[in-house]
C-alpha cells in the first residue's frame, strides 16, 4: 500500500526544501593545540587550518609546548575561547552561529574546564542550537566507516593509542606519550 498523503509528516510529493526549510551544515571544530582546523560537515577538508591562538608557547621556555591539558581558571579559558571563537565564527567561516549545529572534535586528555568554556561560549554567547563533543579518535575510525580499531594520534604535544570497540573508546587501555 502506498503512504497516505502526510507520509513522515511531509505531504506526499513534497520535500523539506519545497517549504523554505533547509538544515544548514554543522559546523566542525579542531582547537588543537598547535593549529585550529574548522569548516562544514560533508567537506572533504577543514576551510581554514591556522595557529591556534588559544595556547601559546611558554616564553620562559621556548622547548615547552603549549597544551590543551594546562589548568587555567575558568574565567581565563573563557576569554580565550570566546575571543578564538569569535574569529571562527565570524571571520573565517562567515557563518550565523545561531543558525549552525557544532561538532567539537574532542581530545579525550583535554582539561575539563577547557571543554566546559568550550561549551559555555558556544550556548550562551554565540546561541548555537546544538553542540557534540566527540572523541577525535573514534572519528578518525568513521570517516573510514569503521567503528572498532586502534587509533594512533600523533599531536604538536602528545602522541595517543587508543582501542576503540564499537565506536566506544576504551579509556583504561589508552597510551599517552608526551613530546
Amino acid at each position: 500500500s502506498s503512504p497516505g498523503p502526510m507520509a513522515g509528516g511531509v505531504p506526499a510529493g513534497l520535500d523539506y526544501h519545497s517549504f523554505g526549510v533547509v538544515e544548514k551544515a554543522t559546523i566542525v571544530l579542531d582547537l588543537g593545540s598547535r593549529f585550529t582546523k574548522c569548516g562544514f560537515a560533508g567537506e572533504g577538508a577543514p576551510r581554514h587550518m591556522y595557529p591556534s591562538p588559544l595556547f601559546r608557547q611558554d616564553a620562559a621556555d621556548p622547548h615547552r609546548l603549549p597544551s590543551l591539558h594546562v589548568v587555567r581558571a575558568p574565567e581565563e579559558w573563557m576569554r580565550a575561547v570566546e575571543d578564538h571563537l569569535h574569529v571562527v565564527f565570524f571571520q573565517k567561516l562567515q557563518a550565523n552561529p545561531k543558525e549552525r549545529r557544532v561538532l567539537v572534535c574532542d581530545n579525550l586528555l583535554a582539561a575539563t574546564a577547557f571543554r566546559e568554556a568550550v561549551a559555555r561560549v558556544l550556548f550562551e554567547r554565540l546561541q548555537v542550537p546544538s553542540v557534540v563533543f566527540a572523541p577525535l579518535t573514534a572519528l578518525a575510525l568513521y570517516t573510514i566507516t569503521k567503528s572498532t580499531g586502534i587509533v594512533l594520534d600523533c599531536g604538536n604535544a602528545e602522541t595517543q593509542v587508543l582501542p576503540i570497540y564499537e565506536g566506544t573508546p576504551l579509556i583504561h587501555a589508552l597510551r599517552y606519550v608526551p613530546l
